[in-house]
This record gives C-alpha cells, sequence and structure tokens, in this order.
C-alpha cells in the first residue's frame, strides 16, 4: 500500500508537470502574438503602386523579435504570373538608412480571400513599443494595365501610426478615388467602451491605414510577459490586475490536480 501511494504520487505529478508545459506550448504559440491589421475594415480603398508610386506605414511593435511583415495586396485586372514589390524597413520614414531592404515576387498566400506578400528579415531584438516605417514599392511602368494595388481602410483605424500614399502620376489606376494623404494630427485619441473587459478607438476618418501583419520570434519568457501586460491594460477593476490571472491559472492547475487524484484513486 505504501509503494502504490509513491506510485500514485509520482504519476499525479508527472501528470501535472505535463499539463504545465502543455499550458507553456498552447501560450508560446507563435500565432497567439501575431499583430493583425487586415480585417474587412480594411477593403475600402486600394493604393496603386508603379515606378513612382510609394506607400510608407508607420506603425508600433507589440513584441520583441520583430521578424515578419505581411502586405495585403489586389491587381487592377487578372493577377500576372509575377509581380515584384520592393519593400524597405526603416526606424522612420524620414530616415534613408533601411534596417533590411528587399524584393518579393510571387505572393505568400491569401488569408480569407485575401493575397498577401510576406517580407522577412532577421529578428529585431529590442522591438517592444518601438515605432518603425515599412516602404513598398514596384517596378510596374507607369503606363501598365494591370497595376498592383495596396488594400487600405476608409479610416484610421490604426492610431498607433500614419501613412503616407505618393500615387503615380499616371491617370490609368483603375476607378478607385484615392487621393494623397495628409499626416495624422498629434491631438489625442478619444476611446469608447463597450464592454467590462473591451476598450477600442473610435476612427479617424481623416485619414487611413494599410492592411498588414506583423510576426515576432523574440525571446519566449518576455514575450509572454509582454503578453500579459497587454492582457490586463486598458481594463477597469480586477481584470486589470495581473494578480487575477495568476489566481485563475493556480486554480485550475489545482482543479485538475485534485480531479486526476480522485480518478486514478478510484480507478486502483
Amino acid at each position: 500500500m505504501f509503494h502504490l501511494q509513491h506510485r500514485l504520487s509520482y504519476l499525479i505529478l508527472s501528470l501535472l508537470v505535463l499539463l504545465i508545459f502543455g499550458m507553456w506550448g498552447a501560450i508560446g504559440q507563435g500565432s497567439l502574438y501575431l499583430s493583425a491589421y487586415s480585417g474587412k475594415l480594411y477593403d475600402a480603398n486600394v493604393l496603386w503602386l508603379s515606378q513612382r508610386g510609394t506607400v510608407e506605414q508607420e506603425f508600433v511593435a507589440n513584441y520583441p523579435g520583430l521578424s515578419q511583415i505581411d502586405v495585403f495586396i489586389k491587381w487592377q485586372n487578372t493577377p500576372p504570373d509575377k509581380t515584384a514589390v520592393s519593400f524597405y524597413l526603416r526606424e522612420t520614414c524620414d530616415t534613408e538608412n533601411n534596417l533590411n531592404a528587399q524584393q518579393a515576387t510571387y505572393p505568400s498566400g491569401e488569408i480569407n480571400g485575401r493575397t498577401f506578400y510576406s517580407f522577412s528579415f532577421p529578428p529585431q531584438g529590442e522591438s517592444i513599443n518601438q515605432k518603425y516605417c515599412f516602404i513598398l514599392k514596384s517596378e510596374m511602368p507607369d503606363d501598365e494595365k494591370n497595376l498592383i494595388g495596396v488594400l487600405a481602410s476608409s479610416a484610421d483605424v490604426y492610431p498607433e501610426g500614419r501613412v503616407f500614399y505618393q500615387p503615380p502620376p499616371s491617370s490609368k489606376i483603375g476607378s478607385d478615388n484615392v487621393s494623397a494623404l495628409t499626416p495624422l494630427s498629434d491631438s489625442s485619441f478619444e476611446h469608447r467602451l463597450f464592454l467590462p473587459i473591451v476598450l477600442a478607438t473610435t476612427p479617424n476618418y481623416e485619414s487611413i491605414d494599410i492592411a498588414f501583419q506583423l510576426h515576432y520570434e523574440g525571446w519566449h519568457l518576455e514575450t509572454v510577459r509582454v503578453f500579459f501586460m497587454h492582457l490586463v491594460g486598458y481594463k477597469p477593476y480586477i481584470w486589470g490586475s495581473p494578480w487575477f490571472y495568476t489566481i485563475l491559472v493556480m486554480v485550475y492547475v489545482s482543479g485538475v490536480t485534485i480531479f486526476i487524484g480522485k480518478t486514478l484513486q478510484e480507478s486502483l
């Protein structure tokens, strides 16, 4: 009986360790830290590119190790076999020094019917809350009848950055009515509270943003810490306290451990 109790204790401890590692693995999924700004709000406008058309988007990285940016695009008519898009990552849109420069010829895939290009680069280690700028250009001639365009919104739905658009001078850029954009003002953004734990910004219709996604490959522990800081941000009462979620995890792990122990005791 003594040895049976010891074996039961070891088994419960092993299952508990597996549970903790399983939760750690689930939290460590890269898709959990994907910053996506590519929903239906970003299908209202198209910013066309050519040899003299340029799109510049400021943004703020949420996690360490910024390593990839996806940009959602469409073609004016039928998609060609290949369309080259030049990509430049910089600390600001004003500087000429590139953190990364590359060119993609083929789209990377589709998400919800939206085609996108992926631009991967060495992880930016100190990217938490850092502002960057990426610039998009195309080498297609201005008289091309099938230009490539970047999907954009009809309002400023991304308050952490601003977009600058230099349209090609050619008049053959499709029927979309898109003009050059002006920088956003420095005024503070209003917020609207929809639920006790959800806080959303009120759109600013004086400017727009393009559709893009950010990927991260940072240090795991630091990424998880930042994730939980975002989890408690802008939440009132106990929902804004990290201890609340720590207690929830402890209660969950303890409850699962007790359940496993009682189940094993009844089966032996």
